[in-house]
């Protein structure tokens, strides 16, 4: 097996540990050397492995076998590195969680994709923004952290940029993952130019909060499926028949998807509120907008008597408890301003006019202040711009930021760094 990894910024002052790994093998050695990797990076130990539910670790290996089998691959690598035996159920090798995750908390990004015959370059771009807390879960719950984990990191500590070679099936991709090493695909591109993002649901979640989210079931959790498509997907019509015929639960919290082609084809992939059926929004423009609430219940800006599908017609953060519905106009209005193709520089710049540091200037300054310095208010992590013809990405990290007035502030990013297939 080939395999090299790079940490690319480190510093006391900087939120996150990001780094870079390129693995060429077959599935079970990439299984192996991704364990191996949380094992050096993160001490992990097999106890990370441990099933809450035999019966129901038993269902979730046939259901891999029958409809995944290169996770089961990876999942053998895991359970060599951990030295089990992969077919004890009183293990699960089928997620490698760190950093003590427990996602209660919503995360906001702003997702955009452009279609080839939208950008002066004429390849399809998918470009994102990751919002997430800066914190660790015993910060954000305000709970004493235990003394055996007085080092413990930050949720979003440890961010990987992955680059997978499997040699015995499944396509090459390029993604970013963080507190799930195994299938936690947060973004990414793969060897045919099928890009993937997944963003959170908070009006779903809000809708769902008495209903029971499961910490395991049978099919594919938040992440799962994006780690699948990316696997065996080459095409919008091929994604989005996978992501229909297969099961799907969510682990914490409510997630839709935008899926993207180098062709120029586009669609969201989300639930209804009550989760009963799965909705397929397709794009029908130059570009396709994702934030944070569901397109399938909000697909109209406008008031329109006896229509429920509606836009908020007060759509502000105060008044509705997310900025989803601010940062997607705000994308609106700066999108539809340019009467050009889109630039990548343009690109960049449209998805910083959405950033947290924008978001908090539009809360009031009265509440700024107190909302901005709660552990639960988000900081964008990274915005990533994928480019569908040259299988690349280039990405920028959040580093620190400088506090002014009435709780505004500015961030500190990295330089973008760029990675190809």
């Amino acid at each position: 097996m080939k395999y090299t990894e790079k940490l690319l910024t480190r510093s006391k002052e900087h939120l996150m540990n990001v780094r870079y790994a390129n693995l060429e093998g077959t599935n079970r050695e990439i299984g192996r050397k991704l364990a191996e990797m949380i094992i050096k990076n993160h001490s992990n130990s097999n106890e990370a492995t441990k099933s809450d539910d035999i019966s129901m670790s038993k269902q979730r290996m046939n259901y891999f076998t029958h409809n995944y089998p290169l996770i089961v691959e990876r999942a053998k690598g895991v359970a060599d590195s951990f030295g089990i035996d992969y077919e004890n159920p009183l293990y699960d090798c089928f997620s490698l969680p760190y950093n003590n995750l427990d996602m209660s908390k919503e995360f906001g990004c702003s997702s955009i994709y452009f279609s080839p015959a939208s950008t002066n370059a004429n390849t399809g771009i998918l470009s994102r923004n990751y919002d997430f807390v800066r914190v660790s879960n015993f910060e954000l719950f305000g709970l004493q952290i235990p003394e055996e984990m007085k080092n413990v990191r930050p949720i979003m500590g440890d961010p990987y940029i992955l680059k997978i070679y499997p040699e015995d099936g499944g396509y090459a991709s390029l993604y970013i993952s963080a507190f799930e090493h195994l299938s936690g695909v947060l973004d990414g591109i793969n060897s045919e130019g099928l890009m993937i993002c997944v963003n959170g649901d908070e009006i779903a979640m809000a809708q769902n909060s008495n209903q029971r989210i499961t910490n395991v079931g049978v099919g594919f959790n938040e992440l799962q499926s994006m780690r699948y498509l990316l696997d065996n997907c080459a095409s919008v019509e091929e994604a989005k028949r996978a992501l229909l015929q297969n099961k799907h639960y969510f682990t914490n919290i409510p997630c839709h998807y935008l899926i993207a082609d180098r062709e120029g084809n586009s669609f969201v992939f989300e639930f209804s509120p009550d989760r009963s059926n799965a909705q397929v929004i397709e794009n029908k423009g130059k570009y396709q907008l994702l934030t944070n609430h569901p397109l399938s219940q909000f697909s109209e800006r406008k008031i329109v008597r006896f229509f429920l599908k509606t836009f908020p017609e007060k759509f502000s953060l105060v008044k509705t408890g997310t900025s989803s519905f601010q940062r997607y106009k705000q994308l609106e209005v700066f999108l539809k301003g340019n009467n050009k193709k889109y630039t990548k520089e343009f690109i960049k710049k449209t998805n910083s006019e959405v950033t947290t540091s924008k978001v908090a200037e539009w809360i009031p300054d009265i509440y700024r202040k107190e909302v901005v310095n709660q552990p639960g208010f988000s900081r964008t992590l990274w915005h990533s711009l994928y480019d569908g013809n040259e299988r690349s990405l280039e990405v920028k990290f959040y580093l620190k930021e400088n506090q002014k007035e009435n709780g505004n502030f500015d961030e500190t990013f990295s330089e973008y760094y760029k990675f190809e297939l």
